[in-house]
């Protein structure tokens, strides 16, 4: 719930000010109209008046005092760009501080008046951030309006509201992203003010009782929203619309806990309150018929919730008036497409339900397709909206609120195709499953692609580069400082300044770069995932793509899983269901343990073969039989990221087994590697490939564990391929960033440090001090331009990194996959710094014998189980090594240079023959 602000004591400002008292007069006049208008919940009235007054000669704090009022009508109502717009006119005046202090002498501008307009501003921009959810400029504008407000000496009637309303609204921002203890910090100091102020807390109260709602302290959530709701009646009487809200919120909790009628009674009265007071246009109204329809549909009564669905998207649309449940309007043409999205999710979810309630194959196909073109519209939906947000952290946040969207379209599509077995949507089902995971990384990496085009200025991109480089560092302290007992509240404050700044600045230099590039927006709209026939055509012949999709919500303990195939052949789907098992299974092999460490050897061998034979069974048996050839490459989702599918057992050893001595694992039968996104195959080149040199680093530590394997390591390297190689002290950060836009291979054998919070601040090793100069962090990577074939990490947990949903692991292979590189060929979980040695170098080995680089690591780990002691067959030595990306060969220098040389002493030697025969 939002607390909408709305700038009180205009009329202390105004009479300021040198306007004749006729002026005066009417602006007082106009501005109390505005007030009762406002708060009676008339927001036509209250627009009227705010647009009269802004005919009057107004200063520049009121006009922007005016302006931003105006804004909050929209804001109230759901029409969150039309308020930007006016906030962002305010806005551009905070810019030149100067035009609200170069006024006609009478008038007395402050700087704390300016602080508290602009904290206003802030406000209600983080409102309308939130509710278009750009969650991170949200949480950045609520974050600085509080700083301004508590910067003002002394604080007036305004600024307290402000300060009540900055606080409630940054609680219902973590409530919604369900951090319930930061949600109640929040609400807390809220009432602190209010308590101290002698202020009435119903709003909080309500908020309150939402907290307990969701964490099922049903009891307390009862008498908390009672107690609001009678509040807010005492102060403001029966017929105010904020007592909508608090009865929708009320009746969906009602319903939770089974009382139906007193919840149904609740919604119905939201719906006259908002239909009186806001129309039938209106988000507030909208929202009330889908939460009607919501009431309907639990009651399987399917008529009335169609009924209340298809007024919630009338209402939301202006010139959609469609009563026909099969019609949908168009999703440009919405006032609010977070309310669009709702309203037509649950839509869906309505005729998939009905679907499975009637009787006729005929019936049950035109539901489920009005259910799909609904679903559709979601999915298309969400795309504008990613497309729109201003920052990458944004997407985050609908990526992984919205994969379930994704899934209900895959799930939906799938029921529609087992009726009527349609080639076509079977392609469309994938293309969903293909926007369900790594869009954003495939989005940013095209976008990366046009910035380095050369069309855009070099001083822009430069620019852009130091102000993402810039905010990430700051948040990067922030992190830091924010995670010790005491922290310094005046770092964090001038470094949160810092990164507000920043990110003000390099929106505005995104709009730069787009007016050089006329066609950038247009270009985000179309990058697309290419089709399973794009795909099929850039795999080898006697390759398979496996492609894996699964749900994060469970349905009577089960998650969906979807398993897609393609090869030459074409597609194929398996529909499958996992349980808890899975993600015991899953976590077992995430955390593989050196044995060394192991207390009891047994259960340690019983836990991990029981783990990879049981993800054989549930991921590749169910598929097996469409393989064509002996090469696959995965693209996993969710936790299937951490599996080591080389490892994979098709049977459970014997009883009397006790270790890993030959056991069939999966990589006896086939050549392995994975990727991110289908659509990150690259396309096949029949043009000659450039013969590439290898730069080489290993670094040493002023601590007993240095990497002693990795300079042998690198020595061989150097015999197989030309290159530079960098030891000890000459392994440092600046060299290898001196050499990183050199179209090479690098290889880097260091340590690697994991951040478990926040795998963006993970870093590189290199040598050097203690500072971070010898840090490369992964969003150092990430913000680079590289052109390598292939970056070799020949170190510890380079492929680990946080899950999200959607997209995967941010480890810090991801982020040289966007920074450029075709491969990286990364470590899962801690190596082994003797095995980890023995596999890279025959890895290259076979690399130099003209093999692809996923067969040349299969035959470089084969060799390596073969020829080492029986207890190194245990996964944890070899398994830990994959193949990201292109797996396309590697061309030797060195080799060419012998074999030119070779040639010519043998031509020599033939030609010096022959003149010996002439003479």
């Amino acid at each position: 719930m939002k607390k909408i602000s709305v700038v009180l004591g205009f009329w202390f400002i105004f009479t300021h000010s040198a306007v004749c008292q006729t002026y005066k007069q009417e602006a007082n006049r106009l501005y109390e109209v505005f007030v009762s208008y406002y708060y009676a919940g008339d927001f036509i009235k209250a627009e009227e008046s705010l647009i009269k007054t802004l005919e009057l000669p107004l200063d520049e704090l009121n006009k922007c005092t005016t302006l931003s009022n105006l804004a909050s009508i929209y804001s109230s109502i759901g029409r969150y760009d039309e308020a930007l717009k006016y906030l962002n006119q305010t806005d551009d005046n905070f810019k030149r501080p100067e035009v609200f202090f170069s006024q006609p002498e009478k008038i007395k501008v402050t700087k704390d008046m300016v602080r508290s307009l602009k904290a206003f501003v802030y406000i209600n921009k983080a409102i309308c951030y939130q509710g278009l959810n750009s969650n991170y400029n949200a949480k950045e504008y609520y974050e600085q309006s509080i700083r301004l407000l508590l910067e003002i000496e002394k604080l007036r009637t305004v600024d307290i509201d402000e300060l009540i309303s900055a606080y409630s609204n940054f609680g219902t921002y973590y409530l919604n992203l369900g951090e319930f203890e930061k949600a109640l910090k929040y609400f807390n100091k809220s009432i602190e003010i209010e308590n101290k102020y002698d202020l009435p807390s119903s709003l909080e109260t309500v908020n309150i009782a939402r907290i307990y709602a969701n964490l099922k302290q049903n009891d307390k959530a009862d008498e908390y929203f009672r107690e609001g709701i009678n509040q807010l009646i005492s102060i403001r009487g029966d017929n105010n619309y904020r007592l909508g809200q608090f009865n929708i919120y009320y009746g969906s909790f009602l319903e939770g806990i089974g009382k139906i009628n007193e919840a149904y009674k609740s919604k119905r009265s939201a719906l006259k309150i908002f239909s009186r007071t806001f129309g039938e246009k209106n988000t507030n109204t909208s929202r009330s018929y889908k939460y009607l329809g919501d009431f309907y549909l639990l009651q399987s009564q399917f008529d009335s919730a169609f009924f209340y669905y298809q007024k919630s998207l009338i209402s939301i649309v202006d010139d959609f008036n469609e009563t026909d449940i099969y019609k949908n309007p168009r999703i440009d043409s919405a006032f609010s497409e977070t309310r669009l999205l709702d309203n037509l999710k649950s839509k869906s979810n309505a005729f998939e339900k009905y679907s499975e309630s009637i009787v006729g194959e005929d019936k049950k196909l035109k539901n489920l397709k009005a259910s799909l073109e609904a679903i559709d519209l979601a999915v298309r939906l969400i795309e504008n909206i990613k497309n729109s947000l201003l920052l990458e952290d944004n997407n985050f946040f609908i990526i992984e609120d919205e994969k379930e969207t994704y899934l209900s379209a895959i799930r939906i599509a799938s029921k529609i195709y087992s009726l009527n077995n349609d080639g076509q949507l079977l392609d469309s089902i994938y293309g969903y499953a293909q926007l369900a995971k790594a869009s954003m990384l495939r989005d940013q990496i095209s976008e990366k692609e046009m910035l380095f085009s050369g069309e855009i200025p070099d001083s822009l991109k430069e620019k852009q580069r130091q102000l993402s480089s810039g905010v990430a560092f700051y948040n990067k302290l922030l992190n830091d400082e924010e995670s010790k007992t005491q922290r310094d509240s005046l770092k964090i404050s001038s470094w949160k300044d810092e990164v507000f700044r920043m990110n003000r600045e390099k929106e505005i230099v995104d709009l730069q770069i787009e007016s050089f590039y006329p066609g950038y927006e247009e270009l985000k709209k179309r990058i697309k995932p290419i089709t399973f026939e794009q795909i099929s055509d850039r795999l080898g012949k006697d390759e398979t793509l496996i492609d894996y999709v699964i749900s994060n919500h469970r349905e009577e303990g089960n998650r969906k899983l979807y398993i897609f195939v393609i090869n030459r052949k074409g597609l194929i789907m398996r529909e499958v269901k996992v349980d808890s098992v899975f993600d015991k299974h899953a976590l077992t092999l995430k955390n593989i343990s050196d044995p060394i460490l192991s207390r009891d050897m047994e259960q340690r061998f019983l836990l991990y073969t029981s783990a990879l034979n049981y993800m054989y069974k549930e991921l590749i048996s169910p598929v097996e039989s469409l393989i064509n050839g002996d090469r696959i490459k995965i693209i996993p989702d969710e936790e299937i990221g951490w599996l080591p599918f080389e490892a994979f057992l098709r049977e459970m050893p014997d009883s009397t087994k006790k270790d890993f001595e030959g056991l069939d694992f999966l990589i006896n039968d086939y050549v392995i590697s994975y990727g991110y996104s289908a659509s990150l195959i690259p396309e096949k080149n029949e043009y000659r490939k450039p013969r590439y040199k290898v730069y080489a680093y290993s670094p040493s530590y002023s601590y007993p564990d240095s990497l002693e394997g990795a300079m042998s390591e690198i020595k061989e390297i150097s015999r197989m391929y030309e290159g530079e190689s960098y030891f000890r002290r000459e392994a440092t950060k600046e060299n290898f960033l001196n050499h990183l836009s050199k179209p090479a291979v690098f290889h880097l054998a260091m340590h690697s440090i994991s951040d478990t919070v926040n795998s963006f601040y993970s870093y590189l090793l290199f040598s050097g001090g203690k500072d971070d100069s010898t840090k490369l962090f992964n969003y150092e990577i990430s913000l680079s331009e590289i052109k390598s074939p292939m970056i070799v990490l020949s170190s510890c947990n380079t492929g680990a990194g946080t899950l999200y949903a959607g997209e995967g692991l941010m480890s810090i292979a991801r982020s040289f996959m966007l920074a450029g590189a075709s491969s990286v060929v990364r470590t899962s979980w801690e190596v082994n710094d003797e095995s980890g040695s023995a596999i890279i170098t025959r890895f290259y080995y076979y690399l130099s014998k003209g093999k692809h680089k996923d067969e040349a690591l299969k035959l470089a780990k084969t060799e390596f189980i073969k020829n080492s002691p029986p207890s190194f067959s245990d996964p944890y030595y070899w398994a830990a090594y994959g193949v990201l990306g292109d797996t396309g060969k590697i061309k030797n220098n060195r080799i060419m240079i012998v074999s030119v040389i070779t040639i010519f002493i043998l031509s020599s030697f033939i030609y010096y023959l022959r003149r010996r025969k002439i003479f």
